[in-house]
């Protein structure tokens, strides 16, 4: 076995857990809404008055797909839907305050969730996670 199997080896049974608690936390602090829910309401917050139809594309999922999701936004006043006066077929959605408000605790969360988890590491330790990381997001872009 290569060292770097043996790495794959410890990553596998050490670091990989970590990313599951780590998702399992984070879901704990998200309130209300679902991950689904919370990613079209973060889509819907930066495009303003954006069609089902853009949100489904810009979120790669079909329009049929994301229904649902967009009715319930709507029922719990996360968002709300205008008409177009151009083509009654077409709804406008935009986020609502109470949409903004549940981004925005999502956001402080998500925050404190990161400072708890990686206050262990000094100032260069951190450099380091964040330059790992980031060689590992263009590892996923080249496959």
């Amino acid at each position: 076995m290569t060292k770097r199997d043996k790495l794959l080896a410890v990553f596998d049974k050490e670091i990989i857990p970590v990313f599951k608690d780590i998702f399992v936390y984070f879901k704990s602090g998200v309130k209300c809404v679902s991950f689904a829910q919370l990613h079209l309401l973060k889509v819907i917050e930066k495009n303003p008055l954006i069609t089902v139809k853009e949100v489904a594309k810009l979120s790669h999922i079909t329009t049929a797909a994301i229904s649902q999701t967009i009715n319930n936004l709507i029922e719990e006043k996360y968002i709300s839907k205008q008409q177009s006066k151009d083509d009654r077929r077409v709804y406008f959605l935009q986020i609502t305050g109470k949409g903004i408000d549940i981004l925005e605790e999502n956001r402080n969360f998500r925050k404190d969730m990161l400072n708890k988890i990686l206050s262990p590491l000094d100032d260069v330790e951190f450099g380091n996670l964040v330059s790992i990381f980031t060689k590992i997001k263009e590892g996923f872009k080249e496959r």
